[in-house]
């Protein structure tokens, strides 16, 4: 098979992920704590836009304004969360009206049916800032006295593997969406895998939270 094929056949692994993801949210949702309550809808709204992708790129052959989309998603999800776990809430908000600014002033300035051209930066400024976030609360863990959970900390370091990897690879986005090299499908293989990974990892934090907080109050 060849790179091109495989990377494509691996997309279709990722609603059926999330659709699990979805189910187990709704089973322990009245268990959740806020940040995993998030996470589920960050999950289900993912789900929406990986669906609504696959619409428009066999309707039209253009779902690049979906970029902006999922940068506002990712954004405004971790901006929510780090707003509730870090005690610095201005700089939190700081933070996300950057990225709502830059992702905002893009979307007007883009002209998202000129697809040669299309360069999009929101996707990289919103997973800096999410990196930044990530940063911030550990730093709060380190001098402050913080009761360390460890579910937490390991939720905050696949967070921040995940966005610090997305910045990597989506700073050439215009040679990934246009170029014809064969190395370029092993990059998508690669983010392909990178995401799916993440979302498994994080529905198994989702499952293990939900199931530990069902045991704690049903005895």
């Amino acid at each position: 098979m060849k790179i091109s094929k495989l990377a494509e056949s691996l997309t279709y692994a990722s609603p059926v992920i999330l659709l699990i993801g979805i189910c187990i949210g709704v089973y322990y949702y009245k268990y959740l704590q806020y940040i995993y309550r998030v996470l589920f809808f960050f999950l289900a709204v993912n789900l929406g836009i990986d669906l609504l992708s696959r619409y428009l790129a066999s309707m039209s052959h253009n779902n690049l304004f979906l970029f902006i989309v999922i940068s506002l998603v990712e954004l405004v999800t971790f901006s929510f969360i780090y707003y509730h776990i870090i005690e610095k809430k201005k700089i939190i908000v700081l933070l996300t009206v950057i990225g709502l600014g830059y992702v905002l002033t893009e979307t007007l300035s883009t002209n998202f049916q000129n697809i040669f051209n299309f360069q999009s930066y929101s996707k990289v400024v919103s997973s800096f800032l999410v990196v930044l976030m990530v940063l911030i609360y550990f730093i709060e863990v380190l001098y402050r006295e913080y009761k360390i959970s460890i579910p937490l900390i390991n939720l905050n370091l696949l967070i921040m593997a995940y966005f610090t990897l997305e910045l990597i690879l989506l700073l050439p986005l215009n040679f990934l969406i246009n170029g014809n090299q064969e190395s370029i499908y092993y990059i998508w293989l690669l983010r392909t895998l990178i995401l799916l990974i993440f979302y498994i990892i994080m529905i198994h934090f989702l499952w293990n939270h939900g199931k530990n907080q069902k045991q704690l109050r049903c005895g």
